[in-house]
């Protein structure tokens, strides 16, 4: 910056910045193309101060909003849910495991489960949901005993406001778990994800979670967007094909599942593209290699399924 070149620069700046807190949005998209330092080309972290101010935020966040909202390619996602679907077709997906121990789901332990799922890895979040549910093992223990259970020796600081707010709320629906979107998002930590995880693997509703595992895939294969757009993008496209999911025997949970199966177990946030056959990602670095796709477990999500169950000497919570 000490250059006087470098001050010409900066006084312009300048002029943008107050023109542009004078001024429309639509003038404000024109001054973004005439000014190439304000196009978001350059991470924050390297801007001047003087861009640190709403107007200035509003002006670097314009070249990606049409990035972020831009819904998916259907074409490139139908493509890539057929090529998964053949090679994952012995696992066990979410409805079909629901037809066989649905009557035995437990809509307060799923909330609980994704509930403390939150930055906790899968082997710990496991490890605490048992230590919790041996002393909560059912809604009434968590309503009449959470001040008596020493939660903080079965979770995390962070997480005792979320199980607060969970008893609070559903004491407030007369002692049952909210079935709603709405109603699960009144509970301090739940979003949209979590609520749709406990609507579709806690009440068997329609739902489509979609974790960061799905959104990485997507993204890939289709360009990024926003978690708000890539969910609800593809709840869009599973509505409108329906009877091809449903040929190919996917409920809408099982849609995100086969996604984040994917995700976690070969478009990693280092992806393995040489044993990856999705021909229509966008952000191949090597050329797939045939013949050296991986064997899949079918009992690699057991061990969280099975938290969702009700004790076998329940008689209802």
């Amino acid at each position: 910056y000490g250059s006087s070149a470098g001050g010409n620069q900066r006084g312009q700046l300048r002029t943008t910045v107050r023109r542009a807190k004078k001024q429309p949005s639509v003038t404000l998209a024109r001054m973004v193309r005439q000014s190439p330092r304000l196009t978001g080309f350059a991470g924050s972290s390297t801007l001047p101060a003087i861009m640190k101010t709403e107007a200035a935020a509003r002006l670097e966040g314009l070249n990606h909003m049409v990035r972020l909202h831009h819904p998916i390619d259907n074409a490139a996602i139908l493509e890539m849910i057929d090529r998964l679907k053949e090679l994952y077709q012995s696992f066990p997906w979410e409805s079909r495991v629901w037809v066989k121990d649905g009557y035995r789901r437990s809509p307060y332990r799923t909330l609980i489960l994704f509930g403390l799922s939150a930055r906790t890895k899968d082997r710990l979040l496991v490890q605490m949901c048992e230590g919790f549910f041996r002393s909560f093992p059912e809604t009434g223990h968590l309503l009449h005993g959470w001040l008596d259970g020493d939660l903080d020796s079965i979770v995390r600081m962070g997480q005792i406001s979320f199980i607060e707010s969970a008893v609070q709320v559903i004491r407030n629906h007369g002692g049952v778990i909210p079935a709603d979107k709405d109603g699960l998002m009144q509970i301090k930590g739940v979003g949209e994800k979590i609520a749709e995880c406990v609507i579709a693997y806690g009440w068997g509703g329609e739902a489509l979670p979609l974790d960061g595992n799905g959104c990485r895939v997507v993204e890939r294969v289709s360009g990024a967007c926003s978690v708000q757009v890539l969910r609800g993008s593809l709840k869009e496209l599973y509505c409108r094909c329906r009877s091809w999911m449903e040929d190919r025997g996917l409920a809408m949970v099982d849609l995100h599942e086969l996604i984040r199966l994917h995700g976690q177990m070969v478009c990693t946030k280092v992806p393995k593209c040489s044993i990856c056959p999705v021909s229509t990602c966008r952000s191949r670095r090597v050329e797939h290699q045939t013949g050296r796709f991986p064997a899949v477990s079918p009992e690699i999500w057991q061990d969280w399924r099975e938290l969702l169950l009700e004790p076998t000497s329940s008689k209802g919570s």
